[in-house]
Formats: structure tokens, sequence, C-alpha cells
């Protein structure tokens, strides 16, 4: 009876399990992506003056504080990015194969557009893979060892999830994107 019993609420963790990584990869395969607004204000109204503007940058919250080694071992914060650039934040996952085939999409995007700064919180890597990874791929961005409470302060439910954030290190918006051409059109799109 014991047996059974544990039978049967391993079935249903199974059961779990499937549908959750149906509904996530469903959300992966179709062809459309959608942006998730993380900030308070108002996006209909992207007309208005100087001073609506302002407050709308205003109302931006703070990213959460991170400092996460880099593929040389180098602790990397937000306060230590530019302040002349808007950031992207890409968090991954080791084994990731969305993830992985993102990587040469935003390695292309962060060495045509200069004025952001691309990182990749990479969860599940260590210094010494992302290491590897930058040796063998050369890419031209950030690679950061990821971990547990990064991805829970970002709430993260799926990877890659994008946040671009301002000069300051706040919040503009969160999204899933695949592509360098889904990046552009989200990023100037803002």
């Amino acid at each position: 009876m014991k047996i059974q019993k544990e039978i049967s609420i391993a079935m249903i963790s199974l059961g779990i399990g499937v549908l959750s990584a149906v509904i996530i990869l469903s959300l992966y395969l179709s062809k459309e992506f959608s942006t998730t607004s993380v900030t308070s204000f108002d996006q209909e109204n992207t007309s208005g003056t100087l001073s609506d503007l302002e407050s709308k940058k205003e109302s931006l919250m703070p990213a959460p504080v991170i400092a996460l080694q880099d593929h040389n071992g180098r602790e990397i914060g937000l306060d230590s990015l530019s302040t002349e650039k808007k950031k992207i934040l890409v968090f991954a996952q080791k084994d990731c194969e969305y993830c992985e085939s993102f990587y040469p999409e935003l390695d292309a995007f962060s060495k045509q557009y200069k004025n952001f700064e691309v990182v990749v919180v990479n969860y599940g890597a260590t210094v010494d893979d992302n290491n590897q990874t930058m040796k063998e791929k050369e890419y031209g961005f950030k690679l950061l060892s990821g971990t547990e409470k990064v991805f829970a302060d970002y709430q993260i439910q799926a990877t890659p999830t994008t946040f671009l954030l301002d000069e300051n290190n706040r919040i503009v918006e969160a999204a899933f994107v695949e592509t360098k051409a889904q990046m552009e059109e989200w990023m100037f799109a803002i």
C-alpha cells in the first residue's frame, strides 16, 4: 500500500513537470514574441511633453543588485558597468538550447550597437565553463556565472529572459526575444 501511494505521488509530480515543460516549450516555439512591461507607467501614452517623459523615467524601478563573477573570475556588479550606456541583461541557463542559439544573435547585436552594454547571467555555469565558452566563441558581451538568488531577485521563470536597464540601472522593460531582429524591434520601439 505504501509503495502504491509513493508511485501515485511520483506519477502526479511527473505529470506536473511534463505539463510545465510543455507550457514553456509552447511559448518558445510560437513564432511571436511577447514583451512584458515591468514598469509602473502607462505605456499606451507614448506622446507628451518633456516633463511627461521625465516623470516616466522617475517611475522606473531600480534593478536588483548583482555581484557575480565574470569568465575571468572578476566580480562584476551593475555599479561597475557604464553609466553612459543602457544595459541589456540576459538571464540564461547552462545547457539551454534556446540560450545557446540566442548567443550569436546577441553577439551580433552587441557588436553593432555599441551604445548598449550587454551582460549575460548564465545560471548553472561555473567560471571555468564561461571561460571555455568565451575562448571558443569570442563573444563581445560579458558572461557572468548566475546564482539562484539573482534569478529569484529578478523573478526569472524561463530562459532566456532579457531586461533593458537605463543608464542608471533602472528596469525599463523585460521580454522574451530570440533573434537580433526581435531585439532591434523591441529595443527601438521603447
